[in-house]
């Protein structure tokens, strides 16, 4: 199967015009609010708002919630950022991503490209493809970036897009960028994946994560709600979505994922703010060299529902 994508400037992208889904309705910028329309407890269906501007397209579901960036809200920064996962349950990865790219340039964000190959695809492993865009506001009131990848390797399903968006802007010049590629063969169906139990690693096989052993173990009082994702790193790493249980403490659950990170060797701390009216606490640790690890979760005061992201990246 080939996939073709023509990136172009200010509305050459898929023309959604005023069509509406009905699950639109929900307002609430933490999807995982209750009333939400959704394909289930965990995972928020084609509709569901991730902020004003983006929506989840058709072929895709959020893995539980929007999360606070890395410097969002957290002593000494005054950015605003958050982070998405979008699973991929169409056949069509590709136009994922194109809705995503289209859905920003009506707002007003402009793709750019960092070098020729910015926004374009690409094949890792022979067996996964990758994509990359980045759409930018021209008043450098913020940015979109969005990172696409679709295969298997090592016993591993990738089917994710990975969605953050940032309060800086990027000085980069704006321009078309055309893609042509075929597609790998497609990853196995979310419904065929199994999710760890308490006490097993949340992102498995582990080598197909190169995380160099830092795999974080399931704690128990919360389930795996979707494959493991990748990383935004380009060394490795994974990004996993937890449904915590009810009833359960979000300062315990970080402070046990945090424990795991130092007997990884690693340093760092943990912080609360808040996000879009919501608690949140996160565990961001780092080692000399080895990347970052952290676990952060939102606690939606409206539904009662918390999620916890666990993300690695190499560096």
């Amino acid at each position: 199967m080939t996939a073709v994508i023509h990136f172009g400037h200010y509305g050459a992208m898929l023309v959604r015009g005023s069509w509406v889904r009905s699950s639109v309705i929900c307002t609430a910028l933490l999807v995982a609010a209750a009333g939400c329309s959704g394909s289930g407890p965990d995972r928020e269906a084609a509709g569901s708002r991730m902020d004003s501007v983006l929506e989840v397209p058709e072929g895709a579901e959020l893995l539980g919630a929007v999360f606070p960036g890395a410097q969002n809200g957290w002593p000494g920064s005054q950015e605003e950022t958050w982070d998405a996962v979008l699973v991929i349950t169409g056949e069509d990865p590709v136009a994922v991503l194109k809705d995503l790219v289209a859905q920003a340039e009506e707002s007003g964000f402009a793709l750019r490209s960092f070098s020729p190959e910015s926004a374009a695809c690409g094949v890792l492993h022979e067996s996964v493809l990758q994509c990359q865009a980045l759409t930018v506001r021209d008043d450098g009131s913020g940015s979109y970036e969005f990172n696409l990848q679709w295969g298997t390797f090592q016993g591993a399903g990738f089917s994710h897009v990975l969605v953050r968006r940032q309060s800086r802007a990027y000085d980069v010049p704006s321009g078309s960028v055309s893609f042509e590629t075929d597609l790998p063969p497609a990853p196995p169906s979310i419904d065929e994946w199994e999710g760890p139990e308490a006490g097993e690693p949340v992102a498995a096989p582990t080598d197909a994560f190169d995380t160099g052993g830092a795999v974080a173990i399931l704690e128990p009082g919360g389930r795996v709600v979707g494959p493991p994702a990748h990383s935004w790193s380009l060394s490795g790493g994974y990004g996993v979505v937890v449904a915590l249980d009810d009833g359960a403490d979000a300062d315990q659950v970080v402070a046990a994922y945090a424990a795991q990170f130092e007997r990884f060797g690693f340093e760092g701390t943990v912080t609360g703010t808040t996000f879009e009216g919501n608690r949140a606490v996160a565990a961001r640790y780092n080692g000399a060299g080895a990347g970052d690890l952290e676990a952060v979760v939102v606690e939606d005061a409206n539904s009662g529902r918390s999620f916890l992201r666990l993300s690695r990246a190499n560096d």
